[in-house]
């Protein structure tokens, strides 16, 4: 997993999410292996995005942007990074990358 891969997916949860929120809001960050793929999760409960038109809004999504560049960069086509919404408000990240076990990198 590259480093600092889910720094600013929680730093704009909290700039967009919990920040906005009168009482605060809450962000959930989740790891599990499904399938040989490693599945990251990093979900809020905030006003989340239009999704709608099946791309970020303009003006802002830098960090969603940029660390969905990086993931086609490092995995190719190995890699999924979908952004969903969060039931009944909010954003949910899922990253799905491909599981390389020790015993397969010695080899």
């Amino acid at each position: 997993m590259p480093s600092l891969l889910l720094q600013p997916l929680v730093e704009n949860s909290i700039k967009y999410a919990v920040s906005q929120a009168v009482g605060g809001g809450s962000i959930a960050v989740s790891a599990t292996i499904e399938d040989d793929a490693l599945q990251l999760v990093v979900a809020d409960d905030g006003p989340g995005l239009d999704l709608r038109q099946g791309r970020l809004p303009k003006g802002g999504g830098v960090g969603l942007a940029n660390t969905r560049e990086r993931l086609s960069q490092v995995y190719g086509k190995g890699q999924s990074f979908r952004l969903t919404s969060t039931e009944p408000h909010g954003l949910t990240i899922t990253i799905r990358l491909p599981v390389t076990y020790a015993s397969q990198e010695a080899a």
